[in-house]
Parts: C-alpha cells; structure tokens; sequence
C-alpha cells in the first residue's frame, strides 16, 4: 500500500511493454537533421559534444505549423529538451520513446539499430519489481539466477558453489544465453546494485555496445537512471509493503521545488528489512539518495539555452545472510557405502573401521585397530570415504583418518592403505621425496566425490577388476548433493545458522553540467562520477 501527494495529476497510458517501432507515427525530428557525436571518456569524467546541422532547404520550419492561431502567443512557449537526458514526460505508461543509450545523446528508439527494452518507473511498479531478481523475469532474452530467478547460474564444476550468488546477486545475470551482462548507473559501470527506490529507469541493450565508449560486455548492458529533481512542483510519496515470512519495506521521497523554475531538490530514502524461507536468513537494507537540479540562463536566449548542473548523491548499507539456493554437498552417504557392492546399503553403517582409543591412548598395548582396519583385515575401499588435507593435491585414501590422543592438539594421521596420492615433500637437496611424510598437511574435510572415486578405484587392487568409477580420473563425477530433509530440512532452514554474513555499504557521486546553443544544434555536457563500494 502507499501514499502519494502531488500538486497535480497526469493521466496514465497503459501499453504493452515491448517497443515496436511505427512507421505512421508523426515526425518530431525532421528526417533531412543530421547529427555528429564527440565523445572522450578518462576514468571517470565524461565530455560530450553534440553537433546538429540541418541540411534541408533554407527557411525550414522546426517547430509545429499546425493550426494554433487559438493558442495565445503567452501560452504557445516552445520547451526544447535537453539533448543530454531523458525527461519523463517523453515516457507515457510502459512505453518510452527515447534513450540515451544508443549515443548518450537523446535519440529515438526508433533510429537505433540496436536490440533496446527500456523499463519504465510504471512498470517496475506495476511488476513489484524492485532489482534485477525480479525484473529479469519479465524481460527478452535475459536470465537471472536466485531464489525468484529464472536461471540457475552456478556453473557446470565438480563442486557448484553459490558463493558469487550470495556476495553479489545483482550480477548473477545472463542476456542471450551468452554471459553475464555489465552494470552501469547512468552509464557508468558499477557494482552497486539498483533499486527501484531511486530508478527512474531500466535500459537492457542486448548485445555488443562498443558505441558506448567500449562499454558492455558481448552480453550486453543493464544501465539503471537514477531519478533527478524536477522543475514541477513539490510532490511526494510514501509506500509501505508488508510481504511473505514477515518481510518490511518502507520507501520515502520528496521534490521539492525551491526556486520556482531555477532550483529543485529531491531526496529519496529506503529501509527493506527482508525475511526467507530458509531461518534464519535475512537482508537488511538501507538507503538514502538525494539530487538537485539548477539551471540559471547564463548567455543570451537568442543564441544558448540553460546551463543546466546536476547533481546526486547516496549512501547505503547492507547486511545479509542471504539463503542458499543449493543444498549442503553431501559428505555423509559415502560413510554408509555398501561394503559389498551389491546395491544393498547398510542403514545404520555396520562393519566399518574403528579404533580402540583406550588402547590408543595407552600406547604400544597391541592394535588399536578393530575391524577392517585392523593389520591383519583385508583392506575394502568401500569402507572409508577418502579425506583431503590442505596441501596441493594430497589425498588420504580412506581411513578413518585423524584421531586426537589425551593432552594433545595435533592429530594423527591414520592410513592402512596405500598407495597414498601425495605431491611429496622436498628433500635437503630440493628434490621431491615422495617417503617423506605430509610435513605440512593437515586434515580439512571430506574429498569430493571425484575425489572419492579416485581413492577406492586405487585402493581395489583385485586383478582383472572392473573399475567402479572408470571415468573418475577425467574429473567426471559431481560432488552429490544432501537430499534427504530428514537428515537437514535445507528447505526451511540455512545450514550456516546465524554464522554467515554478507556486508555492502557504498558512496556514489555525481555531477554534471551541460550547455545546449542554437536551439540544441550544439551542446557541451562534462560529467563527473564517483563510486566507493566495498
């Protein structure tokens, strides 16, 4: 639900949200204007020069002949856009017709020889969309990844990993089936997530952009415009949203006109207190934007238009424990294996190695070893699930591994079979002695599944055998995945618990100022932009 003050009200037009160009339309550009482009860009000043010529027959009329003798000449005054930006009252409903995302210049969609979709505030909130999660889904021709996405977005690895997904979900992203697509904030590459608190905007360019300065990835770009101040009165707004698991977003903003047609101020703030499925996860969101527009007649009328400065600014922090897409890779099924190999598997893990730490902490008082591990037992790789350590490359081929004697922090390290898959350690001369043993490992988790399959395809030694994993050694098999949700709900619950965090915080900046002359047949526009994300 929400609120919303103004002075004055403009019908909404309701389209559909594809743009396709119309031929009948009337002209608002003659066709016979042609326009060049100078553009430079160092790090993170941009200039921009715009040059338009006519070309037609002399004494060529630009502005509307059309029968207006009943318009008094007091309230016939010509409005000339600026050539550098995208005012909204070019934008009607779902439907835009111009961009600055062909040649950061205004231009028609319909002159763009580039596969565009531009979003519109009224979409964005007739959608309930609010990021990229969740407007990406509605889009041609992209993907999303996350909990609301359309697409997986973890890779094709041994170990998929969310990781990326979790620290930076804004980019897990993928237009035409290419790639990820890069992100820019008025067209500007960035790292800041958008949100629709302070877009005015979504342009997606699909495909290669390199007319904008190199920017864009074969992908293509999402480019979020950020709102600005408007000369049209004081308005504002507040919206509250109450959705699923308890989740709150409060969104505030205010234009402020200060000087009627010179100066504008506009703030806009964002509190999103998030809640999952999965508990405890969260995503705590905090927001505040604020820009001005100024825009004194500095030169004569006759011959330039207003110099326009503008000017933006936010801050944000945000922390999260965001819930993970994946279930928890599974290190447990391996212990319960069939030592036999004929598909029955053990429930309850019966018949496996064990140790005696009585007689382990005693020391030198027989065979701590019971079972299949004990000297005399004949090894079964089916046993013992293999354990890596942490150094390049070493492997435990099975075993149950690491044992803590009384008094002592170190482990020892236990393994009956061989051979053992070590790099080896250097030797006094500086070479590989492969008998030296681990002098630097310790023991770090479970192996993989491949890795796993290596071990027991080694360890069986049974000549003539057939290998259980003939292709493990091409690095084929997948680490499996804990399915069970009576072994751990993943569904409603996080496995990390309350120890995993996620944090964001940013400053960004921008300023420019532009110069249009001879009713915008040449404009200057230099801009300034900052971002400190971390």
């Amino acid at each position: 639900m929400g609120t919303k003050w103004d002075d004055g009200a403009l019908p909404r037009a309701v389209s559909f949200p594809v743009y396709s160009p119309c031929p009948n339309r009337p002209e608002t550009i003659p066709s016979n204007d042609m326009k060049f482009r100078l553009s430079a860009l160092s790090g993170s000043i941009r200039a921009l020069l715009l040059l338009s010529l006519p070309v037609g027959l002399a004494g060529q009329d630009f502005g509307d002949t059309g029968s207006s003798a009943s318009v008094s000449e007091e309230d016939d005054e010509l409005i000339i856009l600026s050539p550098f930006t995208v005012e909204g009252e070019e934008v009607g409903g779902y439907t835009a017709r111009t961009t600055l995302g062909g040649t950061r210049i205004r231009t028609e969609l319909r002159d763009l020889a580039t596969p565009l979709s531009v979003v519109t505030a009224d979409f964005l909130q007739d959608t309930a969309s609010k990021n990229n999660q969740d407007l990406l889904n509605y889009t041609t021709n992209t993907e999303v990844g996350g909990l609301f996405g359309n697409w997986g977005g973890f890779g094709n690895t041994q170990g998929i990993s969310d990781r990326d997904a979790l620290l930076t979900p804004n980019n897990n992203t993928r237009i035409r089936g290419l790639e990820q697509a890069d992100n820019t904030r008025n067209f500007f590459l960035t790292d800041i997530p958008w949100d629709s608190y302070n877009t005015d905007r979504i342009d997606i360019q699909r495909g290669p952009n390199s007319i904008l300065f190199g920017v864009g990835s074969p992908a293509g770009i999402i480019n979020g415009s950020t709102i600005q101040a408007r000369m049209d009165g004081n308005s504002g707004k507040i919206e509250n949203e109450l959705s699923s698991f308890g989740s709150v977003r409060w969104v505030g903003q205010y234009n402020w006109e200060v000087i009627d047609d010179l100066l504008a101020v506009r703030v806009a703030g964002l509190a999103n207190d998030q809640k999952f499925r999965q508990e405890p996860a969260f995503n705590d969101d905090r927001r505040l934007y604020g820009t001005a527009t100024f825009q004194p007649q500095v030169l004569p009328k006759e011959w330039a238009g207003r110099l326009t400065i503008r000017g933006s600014w936010e801050t944000a922090e945000v922390e999260s424990n965001y819930p993970r897409m994946l279930p928890p890779t599974d290190a447990i099924s391996l212990w319960f294996d069939d030592p036999a190999g004929d598909g029955v598997v053990d429930p309850i893990g019966l018949g496996k190695g064990v140790i005696d730490m009585f007689l382990y902490n005693q020391g030198g008082g027989g065979d701590p070893f019971r079972g299949p591990l004990s000297s005399s037992s004949v090894l079964n790789p089916r046993y013992q699930p293999a354990t890596e350590q942490i150094d390049p490359g070493a492997l435990n081929n099975g075993g149950l591994g690491f044992f803590f004697k009384n008094g002592e922090s170190r482990p020892f390290f236990v393994s009956r079979q061989a051979p053992r898959v070590y790099p080896g350690a250097l030797a006094a001369d500086g070479s590989v002695d492969n008998a030296i043993d681990i002098p630097y490992g310790s023991p770090m988790r479970v192996a993989g599944f491949n890795r796993y399959a290596i071990a027991v395809d080694r360890m069986d030694t049974t000549e003539g055998r057939e290998s259980r994993f003939p292709l493990a050694s091409r690095n084929y098999y997948k680490d499996r995945s804990l399915t069970d949700t009576t072994v751990f709900d993943f569904f409603n619950n996080l496995v990390d618990g309350d120890n995993k965090r996620e944090y964001k915080d940013w400053d960004a900046m921008n300023v420019s100022i532009s110069q249009t002359f001879l009713d915008n047949r040449f404009g200057l526009e230099f801009v300034y932009d900052e971002q400190n994300y971390k």
